[in-house]
C-alpha cells in the first residue's frame, strides 16, 4: 500500500515537473534534499511526528526550505506533512529518479561480483549491456565473495545469474538428481 501511495506522489511531482521542463532539477534537488534529510534523522522525524501539529511541521518546512528549493518540492513536502505521509519522502524519491531514469532511457545495473571490477573490465561490461539494452547504462559493482567468479546482474527487479557458485549449485543437482 504504501509503495502505490508513494507511486502517487511521485507520478504527480514528474508530471508536474515534465510539464515545467524541470525534471533534471527537481531530481537534484530531491535527491540533495534526501541527502539532507538522512543525515539530519532528527528533523525528519519531527516533520514524521503525529505529536507535532500541522501548524508547526509547516513553518518548520518553510523556514528550512522556502526559496531554496523549487515550489513543487515544497508543495510536496507540505502535502506529505498535510497527509500524514512525510515518512514517505524518501520512497517518493527513489520513485521519481526511477521516472526520470525511464523517460531518459537509463537502466541502473548492479553487477555482482567475487572481487572488485577493475575500471576496464566496468567498461566494457557497461559497452556490453548498453549495446544489448539499447539504453544508458549507469553501472555499479558490488562484491559477494562467495560466488567464487562470473558476474550476477541485477537490473528491474531481474537478474542474470552468469556466477561460477550458481554453476556449481546446478551441477551439484544433476548429480544428485542422476543418483537417487
Amino acid at each position: 500500500m504504501a509503495e502505490l501511495v508513494s507511486q502517487t506522489y511521485a507520478n504527480a511531482l514528474f508530471e508536474a515537473a515534465t510539464e515545467n521542463n524541470l525534471q533534471g532539477e527537481i531530481k537534484t534537488e530531491i535527491n540533495a534534499l534526501s541527502e539532507i534529510l538522512s543525515e539530519n534523522s532528527d528533523y525528519a522525524k519531527i516533520l514524521s511526528s503525529p505529536i507535532v501539529g500541522l501548524k508547526e511541521k509547516h513553518e518548520l518546512a518553510n523556514t528550512a526550505f522556502n526559496g531554496r528549493i523549487c515550489d513543487y518540492l515544497l508543495n510536496l513536502i507540505f502535502v506529505l506533512i498535510d497527509n500524514n505521509r512525510f515518512e514517505l519522502f524518501f520512497d517518493v524519491k527513489t520513485e521519481y529518479n526511477r521516472l526520470h531514469d525511464r523517460q531518459n532511457n537509463i537502466i541502473r545495473v548492479t553487477a555482482v561480483t567475487a572481487t572488485e571490477l577493475s575500471s576496464a573490465m566496468k567498461d566494457k561490461l557497461q559497452s556490453k549491456l548498453c549495446e544489448q539494452s539499447k539504453k544508458d547504462v549507469v553501472l555499479s559493482n558490488e562484491v559477494d565473495e562467495t560466488l567464487i567468479g562470473g558476474v550476477l546482474v541485477k537490473y528491474d527487479n531481474m537478474e542474470i545469474d552468469g556466477s561460477v557458485k550458481t554453476k556449481l549449485d546446478e551441477i551439484k543437482k544433476q548429480v544428485r538428481a542422476k543418483t537417487l
